[in-house]
C-alpha cells in the first residue's frame, strides 16, 4: 500500500472524518434532489405553458371566426343564405303564403 491509502485509511478510522464525510455525502444528495426536483418542475411548467399558448391562438382564432360569422349574419342576403344552406329553408312563393285574420274580440 501506498503512503496516500494509508493516510486515508488512517483518516477514514477517526470518527470525525467519517462523519464529515457522511454529512457530506447527505448534503450532495440533498442538494442534488433539491436540483433534480426543481428541473423536473420547470419542464412541467414548460409543458404547460406550451398547451396554454396552444388553446391561447385556438381561443383567438375562434373568436375571430366568430367576429367574421357576426359581421356576415348583419346581412339579411347571408342570413337568408345561410337559413337555406344549413336548413334547408327558402322564402315561400306567394302561392305558399296564407293570410291569418286576427279576431276583432282580441
Amino acid at each position: 500500500m501506498g503512503p496516500r491509502r494509508e493516510r486515508l485509511l488512517v483518516m477514514l478510522h477517526d470518527g470525525k472524518h467519517i462523519a464529515l464525510l457522511i454529512v457530506s455525502v447527505a448534503a450532495l444528495a440533498g442538494v442534488l434532489f433539491f436540483h433534480l426536483s426543481v428541473r423536473n418542475q420547470v419542464i412541467q411548467l414548460g409543458y404547460e405553458l406550451n398547451h396554454e399558448n396552444i388553446r391561447g391562438r385556438q381561443l383567438v382564432r375562434q373568436r375571430s371566426e366568430l367576429e367574421l360569422e357576426k359581421a356576415i349574419m348583419k346581412n339579411p342576403e347571408e342570413v337568408g343564405k345561410k337559413a337555406e344552406d344549413r336548413f334547408g329553408m327558402h322564402i315561400p312563393d306567394k302561392e305558399q303564403l296564407v293570410k291569418v285574420d286576427k279576431g276583432k274580440g282580441r
